[in-house]
């Protein structure tokens, strides 16, 4: 029999709360990114250092949303400014009788038709509700349990739940085949969560359409998954005025900087959710810097991770599974030694399993250890598993590192004397030169020309300290440019 000895934890080693050893998170959100009608939000998110989240449509092509969606996403990815999600589609199903992916039958009427009494057990004429049935307990309970979840007794309809379930997979797949891309979160359209629950094996967390605009919103940065499969946002900033629940848009953003302000205060998670789409529908563009410039400025020099949502709740679910962490030095090297106890692995919600599915974690674990008196003291440091490193001062280091297993079992790493990117938090300063720009920092750079519609011009995908462009005299553009730490700033110039 293996016997493993788990090492002590001799030089202090631990788990931060939040990755790279930030004190809180903040999240800017939004779901689909329509052709025209995000641009001046990806340069609001420049120009103000803050992280972009877009949970996108499956369907952004059959809704006419996008033209050349794969190489939209592609590059956007890239540059690093805005992460993605996915907009679950409550409105479609798997059709249990032909196989094809398809709006729901009747949901959008507001009577049954003969379509949909061959699903469901109604009578043709009678008077509906919109946006119904959705997938879960209102299928299940419409169709005789044929469909549909019983949630109340921990029961799958005789289907199986095939029609959500394909419909779930098929809309995930879709996007890695589009744009290599694995979603770990989501967003559910129409805030429909009937069926939220049957998501707990694909995704890490949902967000429903909640949010407060009084007393206290949701900042916490704890959940088990029942919670974390529909949270609601903190706010709602310009939706809540839009709806008359403040009279002044200063009003609502006061609101939003108090719920910052107390998400920075308790080590918690802030997000905002609001239509990109809708501030181009209502020319109220303006409000993408008013608002972005008002988060920035109530952070000030908090050290917060301006982070999307996806990668904050794949941290939450990896720092959550480990118990216990070892530390030692050997030969002037030290290693670390940590142990996963998966505490959802075994255990379910209304008979739905609570497993992470460790493939959708792809953010680092941190960990801060303190490094005087080893033989690396003084020195930079790196290993084979560290991505990045974050000096705290001195010797004292936050070294984030992938995990080889997430769950129950364990996984060592060593940290030696290497040149391991360092984390730098100082956004890059853009210069114009002779032949285009320069960034004091290595950075991507991205080129718009400036208008009430700004056109992409340039943007490019690995990191380089110039970026090669001609202005046009007449003409005036903006010019981004993001750091390896997700440090972002941006310029105006003209010829």
């Amino acid at each position: 029999m293996d016997v493993l000895f788990f090492p002590d934890n001799k030089l202090g080693a631990e788990i931060t709360p939040f990755f790279n050893g930030h004190v809180a998170a903040i999240s800017a959100t939004t779901d689909r990114i329509i052709d025209n009608k995000y641009e001046l939000a990806e340069i609001a998110l420049f120009k103000n250092n803050q992280q972009g989240t877009v949970y996108l449509n499956p369907f952004g092509v059959s809704n006419n949303e996008n033209a050349d969606y794969g190489n939209l996403i592609r590059k956007i990815k890239k540059t690093g400014r805005i992460g993605f999600g996915l907009y679950y589609r409550t409105d479609y199903w798997i059709n249990p009788l032909t196989g094809n992916q398809e709006v729901i039958p009747d949901y959008y009427s507001t009577k049954w038709s003969a379509n949909g009494a061959t699903y469901f057990d109604v009578t043709i004429g009678a008077a509906k509700s919109v946006k119904t049935p959705n997938h879960g307990q209102q299928m299940y309970d419409i169709s005789s349990g044929r469909w549909g979840y019983d949630f109340n007794n921990g029961v799958a309809g005789s289907n199986g739940v095939k029609e959500a379930k394909l419909h779930t997979t098929m809309q995930l797949d879709y996007f890695k085949d589009l744009a290599q891309l694995t979603l770990s979160s989501g967003s559910f359209s129409n805030g429909a969560t009937g069926g939220a629950l049957l998501q707990i094996p694909y995704l890490l967390g949902m967000r429903n359409s909640g949010c407060s605009y009084s007393g206290n919103g949701d900042t916490s940065y704890f959940f088990n998954r029942e919670q974390g499969i529909s949270k609601p946002s903190t706010t709602r900033t310009w939706d809540m005025q839009r709806a008359g629940h403040f009279g002044t848009q200063n009003q609502s953003l006061k609101y939003t900087q108090l719920q910052v302000k107390r998400a920075i205060n308790t080590e918690g998670w802030f997000t905002d959710f609001m239509h990109w789409h809708s501030l181009y529908n209502f020319d109220d563009t303006a409000f993408f810097e008013k608002y972005f410039k008002t988060i920035d400025d109530t952070i000030g020099e908090s050290d917060v991770w301006r982070a999307d949502v996806g990668s904050v709740n794949e941290y939450y679910f990896l720092k959550s599974a480990i118990n216990k962490i070892g530390s030692f030095e050997h030969k002037g090297d030290v290693y670390i030694f940590v142990r996963f106890n998966d505490n959802f692995t075994g255990t379910n919600t209304n008979g739905i399993d609570n497993s992470v599915n460790a493939k959708l974690i792809n953010t680092p674990l941190s960990i801060k250890i303190d490094l005087s008196g080893t033989l690396l003291a003084g020195k930079s440091i790196g290993g084979d598993r560290v991505q990045s490193v974050r000096n705290l001062g001195g010797d004292k280091w936050v070294v984030n590192v992938r995990p080889k297993r997430f769950g129950d079992g364990y996984f060592t790493f060593k940290i030696t004397e290497e040149d391991a990117h360092i984390y730098n938090p100082a956004r890059p300063v853009i210069t114009k030169n002779e032949t285009g720009f320069t960034s004091n920092l290595p950075a991507k750079f991205v080129v718009w020309e400036k208008s009430s519609n700004p056109k992409e011009l340039l943007r490019t995908s690995s990191y380089s300290e110039n970026v090669r462009f001609s202005l046009e005299s007449g003409k005036s553009y903006f010019i981004g440019a993001i750091t390896q730490s997700n440090q972002s700033s941006l310029v105006e110039v003209s010829k």
